[in-house]
C-alpha cells in the first residue's frame, strides 16, 4: 500500500511524484520496502500481516537511509 498522494505504482513499482523527473526507486530488501533516495522516505506502508516474514517492522527505521552515529 503506498503512502500518500504523491506516489504512483507504476509497473507495480511504487514512485515518488514530488520531483520534475522521475526517478527509479530504491528497494530495500532488509525492509522488504521501495523508498526514494532522492527524498529519503518510504513509498510504501510497513506490512502489518504479523507473519512470520515482517518480524522486521519494528525495527523500520523512520527514514530509509539512516546514517550511524559514531
Amino acid at each position: 500500500m503506498v503512502l500518500s498522494k504523491d506516489v504512483e505504482t507504476i509497473g507495480h513499482v511504487p514512485t515518488c511524484l514530488r520531483h520534475e523527473m522521475v526517478y527509479v526507486s530504491k528497494y530495500s530488501t532488509k525492509y522488504d520496502s521501495y523508498y526514494c533516495e532522492k527524498c529519503n522516505r518510504w513509498l510504501e506502508e510497513p506490512c502489518r500481516c504479523g507473519g512470520a516474514d515482517c518480524k522486521w517492522f519494528p525495527n523500520r527505521p523512520c527514514k530509509p537511509l539512516v546514517k550511524e552515529s559514531l
